[in-house]
């Protein structure tokens, strides 16, 4: 197995311009102004980025009213035909079927007027289903009447949407019937019906997956159950814990898991309603408010900042390579004038004090060249005299001997 090569970079390291350059070159100033604008300029853009970002991709809540009319009304009923003075147009409607036809409808109740047809929201998209359960008192004879058409009607939201304000059901008949109307409304965020155990700890019976969590820490907080003295990652499980979870400790990511297995979906809304057949409507009497939250939709104003936002990720990225590459002539500049600035000091230096620089010069250096040099040139017969251990480079010996384990 081949062991993969290092990646080697060339980009330089000490990108650092001396202040000792001030004096020798004002202008270094300048430029360390511009890269403190340009670090402010950078953390204001991110920022304004991040901020746009939540603005645009983070939903808000929006709490709605749904207001559902349902009601009926009747076609051709024997009792309407009676009602026909007129004996041609009397006998025209007697050769129809008695039918009724039940209706479901919805509208927000909005105190700002909205005239635009496309901002509206429309009874279908408040609802993931609709069902209508109808119970005739004679099935088999309802079901011949109509022509063998089922007795529970169905509606769910599909991916081809399809918007209405109101569901229509039609059948032949002239007899008041019983029906049940089940609504689901949509949620946002979903809440979830607890178990029965679970309801006697927190005291709420619908949570959210957050709101959950929540009260679940506060639980734990409460009662202390957090500080396990054998583990501290494991909560203590008192007796109602114990119940509901059979274990005596647990972790906190594990009891969230454990928990939302026991969860359930919301009960639908369920509407008993009878269809008369002995009126020709019951438009409003039969009128329920259902309280919703779902996502608010998006602004003119989020929908222009969020293109715009994106408009400038685009040119940001048509730009990075270049960013990068005047990023790195830059760095490749200050590392030219750091090595400027050791010459400098170097001929400063020797022209103020040729001979003192030239004997610290050649210290330094037969020092450093003692260390590189590793044990080369040293002997066990010198390290066995005393006078080895006096040399100014005490302690470089030493750990050269460690590192050469000769001791």
């Amino acid at each position: 197995m081949s062991i993969p090569q290092p990646i080697i970079s060339l980009r330089p390291t000490d990108v650092t311009i001396p202040s000792s350059l001030d004096e020798i070159l004002p202008e270094v100033d300048i430029l360390r102004k511009l890269q403190e604008a340009e670090k402010k300029i950078d953390t204001y853009t991110i920022t304004k980025w991040f901020e746009l970002q939540e603005l645009t991709a983070k939903p808000q809540i929006e709490h709605l009213v749904l207001r559902v009319f349902i009601y009926n009304y009747c076609e051709n009923q024997p009792w309407q035909i009676d009602l026909i003075q007129d004996p041609k147009l009397r006998q025209q409607f007697e050769n129809l079927k008695p039918s009724w036809t039940l209706r479901v409808e919805g509208r927000v109740i909005d105190n700002e007027k909205n005239d635009d047809i496309k901002k509206r929201r429309y009874f279908s998209s408040l609802l993931t289903g609709i069902a209508i359960d109808l119970f005739p008192k004679d099935e088999k004879s309802f079901t011949e009447q109509n022509d063998n058409k089922s007795l529970i009607i169905e509606w769910h939201e599909d991916v081809k949407k399809v918007d209405f304000d109101g569901l229509d059901v039609q059948r032949n008949g002239s007899q008041n019937m019983n029906c049940t109307i089940t609504l689901q409304p949509k949620e946002f965020p979903l809440r979830y019906k607890l178990p029965d155990k679970l309801i006697e700890i927190l005291g709420y019976d619908e949570l959210n997956q957050h709101d959950l969590a929540f009260a679940l820490w506060q639980y734990i907080s409460i009662n202390d159950l957090a500080s396990n003295a054998n583990d501290k990652k494991f909560i203590k499980c008192d007796e109602p814990l114990k119940d509901l979870l059979n274990c005596d400790s647990i972790q906190f990511p594990q009891l969230l898991q454990n928990i939302e297995k026991l969860l359930k979906p919301v009960d639908p809304i369920k509407i008993s309603y009878q269809i008369r057949c002995d009126k020709s409507s019951t438009l409003g009497e039969n009128v329920y408010d259902i309280d919703i939250s779902l996502p608010k939709p998006q602004s003119d104003l989020q929908s222009e900042l969020g293109k715009e936002f994106l408009e400038s990720r685009k040119i940001f990225g048509m730009y990075e390579d270049d960013i990068k590459e005047l990023d790195n002539k830059i760095m490749l500049g200050t590392q030219a004038l750091n090595q400027s600035k050791l010459k400098y000091d170097f001929y400063k230096k020797f022209s103020e004090d040729p001979i003192n620089f030239f004997k610290n010069f050649l210290e330094s250096h037969s020092k450093a060249l003692r260390i590189l040099c590793g044990d080369e040139g040293y002997t066990e017969e010198n390290v066995r005299r005393s006078d080895f251990y006096t040399d100014e480079l005490l302690s470089d010996n030493i750990d050269l001997l460690l590192q050469t384990k000769n001791l």
